[in-house]
């Protein structure tokens, strides 16, 4: 009588040409789940940067909300795939290592090549609010759980922070609204130009959101499917 496929995984070792196939695949899964949702995150900033500049927003509002929101979709469209699929430590982990990354590696890589002057503002309000919040999400996981309540609190704070830096914006300097002003603004730009940018520029942003998402939900299920592959 004839082994069912799974009764074989399951009652003796997989060879290990197949297993090696096997993490091979999940590698390379892994991987092109990656590379699609930073392809959609791309395309949300451009998109997002577009259509915001042709409504005329201001730069700063449009480095705040589109630009800082379009390159953590990565982040986000992992981390809320993860949590729906039930995967806590998955999206704990993303935001954990994207974070160590980002300061160790890339800031510390950057600076490494080239002085990096600091701002005040970034002394005095970014460096203090992120490593406050690196210590609140400490304080709130120590139990091993954090709440529908905990999550509120901390969307709320994200809010606020943002309502500060958009009233602080009004302070941008010069140099930063003639780059944006030369990169998408809509003015000296013939009507139907600009109509057909602003509809390219929507279309970008959902393609973005769309490829973003679907980047998100292969890359979590492969990873959730690699964390069982290797630990077999």
């Amino acid at each position: 009588m004839p082994m069912a496929r799974g009764a074989w995984s399951r009652g003796r070792p997989v060879p290990p040409p197949i297993m090696e196939r096997m993490h091979l695949v999940a590698i390379t899964s892994f991987i092109a789940g990656l590379i699609v949702v930073i392809v959609g995150a791309e395309l949300i900033v451009r998109g997002g940067s577009r259509v915001g500049a042709l409504l005329g927003v201001s730069p700063m509002i449009l480095g705040l909300t589109v630009v800082a929101l379009g390159t953590s979709t990565p982040e986000l469209a992992v981390g809320l795939t993860a949590a729906a699929e039930g995967n806590g430590g998955l999206a704990v982990g993303n935001i954990a290592g994207t974070n160590i990354v980002n300061i160790l590696l890339i800031l510390g890589l950057s600076a490494w090549i080239m002085p990096l002057k600091v701002q005040l503002l970034s002394l005095k309000l970014d460096l203090p609010v992120m490593v406050g919040s690196a210590l609140a999400l400490l304080w709130m996981a120590w139990d091993g759980l954090l709440s529908r309540h905990e999550g509120a609190w901390m969307v709320g704070a994200s809010v606020l922070y943002t309502i500060a830096m958009v009233r602080l914006s009004r302070r941008e300097s010069l140099p930063m609204q003639q780059e944006f002003s030369r990169e998408y603004s809509a003015k000296n730009i013939l009507p139907r130009v600009a109509t057909l940018q602003g509809t390219v520029s929507v279309l970008m942003l959902a393609a973005g959101i769309v490829v973003a998402v679907v980047g998100a939900e292969l890359l979590v299920s492969r990873a959730s499917q690699d964390t069982a592959s290797f630990s077999s």
